[in-house]
C-alpha cells in the first residue's frame, strides 16, 4: 500500500468522523432549521467518504467544496470547534490528494 493510499484512507476516516459529528450534534442542540442543515451536511461526509476510499479525483473535488463553508463560518472554540478543526484538516489533505493524484503524475519509463 502506497502513502498516497494511505493517506486517502485517512481522509475517508476523517470525513467519517466529521460526518458523524455534525450528525451528532443534534443530539446537544436545539432541533431548529440550522442544525437539521448541519446533520444534512453531515450526510453527505459520510457519503463522501464513501467515495475516498476509492480512487477517483471526483470525490476528493467535491470533498473540498464541502469543506469551504466552514472559511466562511466563525466558529468559536467551542463545542463547534473540533468540527471545524476536522473540516480544516480534510480540506488540506484532500487538497494535497488532488494535487498529487498519481494519474497525472509523469511516469519515469526511461
Amino acid at each position: 500500500m502506497t502513502m498516497y493510499q494511505k493517506l486517502r484512507i485517512a481522509s475517508a476516516g476523517l470525513a467519517t468522523l466529521v460526518g458523524a459529528a455534525l450528525i451528532g450534534r443534534l443530539w446537544l442542540v436545539a432541533l431548529d432549521a440550522v442544525s437539521l442543515g448541519n446533520a444534512v451536511h453531515g450526510l453527505v461526509f459520510l457519503l463522501l467518504a464513501l467515495g475516498l476510499i476509492g480512487y477517483q479525483r471526483l470525490s476528493l473535488a467535491l470533498t473540498i467544496l464541502a469543506c469551504t463553508p466552514v472559511f466562511f463560518t466563525g466558529t468559536t472554540l467551542d463545542s463547534a470547534g473540533a468540527v471545524a478543526m476536522g473540516q480544516y484538516v480534510l480540506f488540506s489533505l484532500c487538497l494535497i490528494l488532488f494535487v498529487i493524484h498519481p494519474r497525472y503524475r509523469k511516469r519515469d519509463d526511461a
